[in-house]
Formats: structure tokens, sequence, C-alpha cells
């Protein structure tokens, strides 16, 4: 078998170690845990809640993403979500 040396310096489990994945959280919380407020965003930023049956919210969204989410390097490859994906 080939040697990996990039894999055998990750923090990842390695091929020849016994490792048994369990279904389940990853991590247990407790709701009461969890702050009411969202945490405080940088200046010039703040929390919105949409709701994409609002038809204004569904085109912010739509061109956002239209405009902004640029897959490759170059930014050429730009995805393009319906709007009844986005729903």
């Amino acid at each position: 078998m080939a040697s990996y040396k990039f894999w055998k310096a990750q923090p990842v489990t390695q091929f020849n170690s016994a490792f048994e994945a369990s279904d389940g959280p990853i991590r247990e919380i407790n709701p009461e845990d969890i702050p009411p407020e969202p945490e405080k965003l940088l200046p010039g930023y703040e929390w919105a809640t949409l709701d994409l049956d609002i038809e204004s919210h569904l085109d912010e969204v739509f061109h956002f993403l239209e405009e902004h989410y640029v897959e490759d390097s170059d930014n050429e490859f730009r995805f393009r979500y319906s709007k009844n994906f986005l729903k």
C-alpha cells in the first residue's frame, strides 16, 4: 500500500486504527444554556430574521447569492439558485 504522508500528518483517524463511529449528536447541549440573544457582531453588521414566504425577503436572499456566491477562484462560476429552490 502506498504511503499516505499527507493524511498521516492530519488530525484524522488513521487507516490502521480501530475506530467505531456512533450515531447521535456530536455534542450534547442543554437548551437552557443557550443565551436568548445572539452574540454581538462586528460594527456595521446586524442579525436579521428572514421569512422566505415574504417576496422582498426572498428577493434579497436570491440577489445576494446571485451576486456573491462564487464557486471558483476566478470569480467566473456562479451558482444561480431559483427562488423555488430557496423556498
